[in-house]
C-alpha cells in the first residue's frame, strides 16, 4: 500500500512538472510573438506616444504599435502599418487615434476588435504636432495650424491659423493653444490661446515666458 502511495505521489509530481514546463514554453512563445515587431535599440521606440484608459499607442521613427493593459501587464496587440513611414506625432482619445507623417494625417478608429484606418488628410505643411479632443483635431507645422472637426462621417477643415512658425499644438474642448513666435512682438516665442465661440476660433491671449533668455525654445 505504501509503495502504491509513493508511486501515486511521484506521478503527481511528474505531472505537475510537465504542466509547469508546458506553461513556461507557452509564455516564452507568447513573449516572442509580442516582441517580434518591436524595433531594435536605435529605432527611437517610444519617441512618440499617447494613451487613453487601458490602451496606449507607442511609435518609433517609422511605425506605431498598439498596447493594451490586461490587468497585469501592457501587451502588444497590433502594428498599425505594414510598410514603414516616418511618424512625427501621435494623439489618442477614446476610440480614435491620429498619427502624423511629414505631410499627412492618418485617422484610425477602433471597431471593437482592431484599429482600422478610417481617413487620410493630406497637408501642405511639414507636420510636427497633432492633438485631439472630442470631435476637434488640430495639427501644425511650418507657419500654419489647421483645425478640423468630425461631422459624423469624416473630418473636415474648419479653420486655418497662420503664424511665423509653429512649434507645437494642443486642444481641449473649446480651447486651442499654439506654440509660436509672435510677429507683433518682434518674433518673441509665445503660446497663443484660441477659444471657439459658436463656430469660429478667436484669438484670446498671448502667453509669454517670464525669462531673461528670450532665445530659449519655449512651448
Amino acid at each position: 500500500m505504501r509503495t502504491f502511495a509513493t508511486l501515486f505521489t511521484l506521478l503527481i509530481i511528474l505531472c505537475s512538472l510537465a504542466v509547469h514546463s508546458a506553461l513556461a514554453q507557452v509564455q516564452i512563445g507568447l513573449k516572442d510573438k509580442l516582441l517580434q515587431d518591436i524595433p531594435e535599440d536605435g529605432a527611437q521606440f517610444g519617441s512618440k506616444l499617447a494613451f487613453d484608459g487601458n490602451t496606449a499607442i507607442i511609435a518609433n521613427k517609422d511605425n506605431a504599435f498598439i498596447f493594451e493593459f490586461d490587468g497585469n501587464a501592457w501587451l502588444q496587440k497590433q502594428k498599425l502599418f505594414e510598410n514603414n513611414l516616418t511618424i512625427t506625432s501621435v494623439a489618442m482619445e477614446d476610440k480614435v487615434i491620429l498619427l502624423s507623417t511629414a505631410n499627412e494625417i492618418y485617422v484610425f478608429n477602433y471597431n471593437g476588435l482592431v484599429w482600422v484606418e478610417a481617413q487620410r488628410i493630406p497637408a501642405t505643411i511639414a507636420i510636427n504636432s497633432v492633438a485631439l479632443s472630442g470631435n476637434t483635431m488640430i495639427f501644425g507645422g511650418n507657419a500654419s495650424a489647421y483645425l478640423y472637426e468630425f461631422n459624423g462621417t469624416q473630418w473636415i477643415e474648419k479653420q486655418l491659423l497662420s503664424f511665423l512658425v509653429v512649434n507645437g499644438v494642443d486642444v481641449h474642448q473649446d480651447i486651442a493653444v499654439i506654440a509660436t513666435k509672435a510677429d507683433q512682438f518682434s518674433g518673441s516665442e509665445a503660446v497663443v490661446v484660441y477659444r471657439r465661440i459658436e463656430d469660429t476660433w478667436t484669438q484670446e491671449q498671448f502667453i509669454f515666458h517670464d525669462s531673461n533668455s528670450p532665445s530659449a525654445l519655449w512651448g
